[in-house]
């Protein structure tokens, strides 16, 4: 089950303990651990009993962990102990009390921590390179309140007012997991980002901000045994849990590969014996029926793979109300579909789930690197490459040489955000143009920052996985890998005939061929599609946009006809999909706090 972590400082004991075991939730049946002294209340439920209040040399430490650490082995023995079955709690105590607050920069993993020292009156709030759990904080008036989610803060600050800046960048743009929140006083902490309470005194700073080298091998098997040593690394530190562990499988070459790596780990014997539980799944859809690979996978390990039924799991089923309840507005109306996994994988007591995702985004590259050849001047690779895509892809050559050779070269890497006819508000952000992406180091740098601050990974996480008590792992976020990745060569990511041909070269004899040498995924459109027409009564009360349009940040009357396009099925592509179900969301998630 997963962890609840909450604290107040500032206030007379006997209140803060009140308000503490308020954002609790006491009543629940997880173990809890809380800690009182002074002007200070800590506390998070939690799933098992580890040692939280530490004594050394007459300093008192509390600690607040979620997650686990990726790279304990590495600690262990820098810190010369003995002990492996030393827990992470012990570890992050040794390093902070070693290297004070620059403790985080030695700790890898996914993970949320607060920290107090009561010999130094500091108290401290971090989070993971990658931002995989939530952490939020308020201080006002000498009182700083912390939670994992915004809602345990709202139920003692319940003053806190919307951040109409927020909701405005949220409604035109990509939301992006940044600084600010729904709340005008209520503050996320960042990916890598560290915040400290010192002598009355709030600061931050970002611990971890994402940087690459070039790599450069001689030989396109050393780039592909350090791909799959980093990977094997990073799903190795996902499963040495002591919990069952399941997996979300999708049929397609990420979740596939995650899932053949720790099978492989567990029949080489380097991870202790334990139970996968893999679960899939299954549309009948033409479009999304994935079973032919699954079948391949459970015929390979002879390990029964739990099939769900997700056709009736159609687009906004069961959504409206849980976007009215959410902490912060987010389209999730793809819930049933998304949950249904999780839901399982709670029945059956399983607390921990690997998962293929961000493997597109490592992936990713276009066709523009040819300009990147051309510029080096390694003349040889570029004609190669472009006889190759041109025969084999059919791409044309003046495709091939205008758009992706020369027209990146001396285009701007940036494009202004595409405002569709029905928003009225100005926004001059500068979107990443993925389309004329160079992939020079400025390129390369705002990407994979946008792939961290990206808020699906966060906002999936707290609502999806986190409220069905299951850890959510995913272990293409390893920040090791991604940064291996970033300093690759994009051919080594695409190439004539593959879509991510470093993982499906290192994949030889780990994956069943035909699987591995898939370059097709099937779709989930039709849940689109039939959300609209199942669901068109319960959206009703929300398609004039009533309170969007007071606001005046819409255009109502134009909106509503893109949304009856939809709800026809005459629209011919998914432009404005993204615009519009963020609207949609604002307009339920306001309506919900009006109410």
């Amino acid at each position: 089950m997963m962890s609840k972590i909450a604290g107040i400082y500032g206030l007379p004991t006997e209140r803060a303990t009140n308000l503490l075991r308020k954002m609790l939730d006491q009543n629940n049946e997880l173990y809890e651990f809380n800690f009182t002294e002074k002007s200070i209340a800590m506390g998070m439920n939690c799933c098992k009993k580890v040692e939280r209040q530490f004594c050394v040399n007459g300093k008192l430490l509390l600690l607040m962990f979620e997650g686990f650490i990726a790279n304990r082995g590495e600690l262990i023995k820098s810190f010369n102990l003995n002990n492996q079955s030393v827990t992470d709690e012990e570890l992050i105590v040794i390093a902070y009390l070693r290297h004070n607050e620059s403790f985080i920069k030695y700790i890898f993993g996914n993970f949320s921590i607060t920290l107090y020292d009561h010999h130094s009156n500091i108290i401290i709030l971090a989070r993971d390179r990658v931002g995989m759990r939530s952490l939020f904080y308020r201080y006002k008036d000498g009182v700083l309140t912390w939670a994992s989610n915004i809602n345990q803060i709202l139920k003692v600050n319940n003053d806190s007012k919307i951040n109409n800046n927020f909701l405005k960048e949220f409604l035109v743009s990509l939301p992006e997991a940044n600084h600010e929140t729904a709340y005008n006083d209520i503050y996320r902490v960042e990916a890598g980002q560290i915040v400290i309470l010192k002598n009355s005194t709030l600061s931050k700073r970002f611990y971890y901000t994402f940087d690459f080298k070039i790599i450069e091998y001689s030989k396109e098997s050393e780039y592909i045994e350090h791909f799959l040593e980093l990977l094997s690394r990073s799903v190795n530190a996902s499963i040495s849990s002591d919990e069952k562990i399941g997996f979300s499988l999708s049929g397609g070459l990420d979740s596939s590969s995650i899932y053949t790596i720790a099978e492989d780990l567990l029949n080489k014997g380097k991870v202790a014996k334990k139970n996968f539980v893999p679960a899939f799944l299954h549309l009948n859809d033409r479009y999304g029926n994935e079973k032919n690979y699954i079948e391949m996978i459970q015929e390979k390990y002879g390990r029964k793979i739990i099939v769900i039924q997700a056709d009736d799991n159609w687009f906004f089923k069961d959504s409206i109300e849980f976007t009215k309840n959410l902490d912060e507005p987010y389209p999730l109306f793809n819930v049933s579909f998304a949950s249904a996994i999780p839901q399982y994988l709670k029945e059956k007591n399983i607390n921990v789930v690997l998962s293929g995702a961000k493997g597109d985004e490592l992936f990713f590259g276009n066709l523009n690197y040819l300009s990147r050849l051309f510029l080096k001047g390694r003349f040889i690779n570029y004609s190669k490459d472009l006889k190759e895509w041109n025969r084999k892809e059919n791409v044309p050559f003046f495709k091939l040489i205008y758009k992706h050779s020369l027209k990146p070269i001396v285009s701007n890497s940036y494009k202004k955000s595409r405002q569709p006819n029905w928003i009225k508000l100005d926004s001059n952000r500068k979107l990443l143009d993925i389309e004329n992406m160079k992939f020079n180091y400025e390129d390369i740098i705002n990407y994979y920052t946008f792939i961290i601050k990206r808020a699906g990974h966060e906002w999936s996480n707290q609502y999806l996985y986190f409220k069905n008590n299951i850890d959510y792992r995913a272990p293409f976020s390893d920040i090791k890998l991604m940064e291996y990745m970033a300093g690759l060569p994009i051919n080594l990511k695409i190439r004539s005939g593959y879509r991510k041909y470093l993982l499906q070269q290192s994949m030889k004899n780990i994956l069943p061929e035909e699987l591995r040498k898939r370059v097709d995924k099937g779709a989930h459109t039709n849940l689109f599609v039939k959300g609209f027409k199942n669901e068109w009564i319960n959206i009703q009360p929300y398609i004039k946009f009533e309170v969007l349009g007071d606001l005046g940040w819409i255009e109502p009357r134009l909106l509503k006809i893109q949304l009856d396009k939809y709800y026809l099925g005459s629209f011919d592509n998914f432009i404005e999909f993204p615009s519009i179900m963020r609207a949609l969301a604002l307009e339920i998630w306001l309506k919900g706090k009006l109410i």
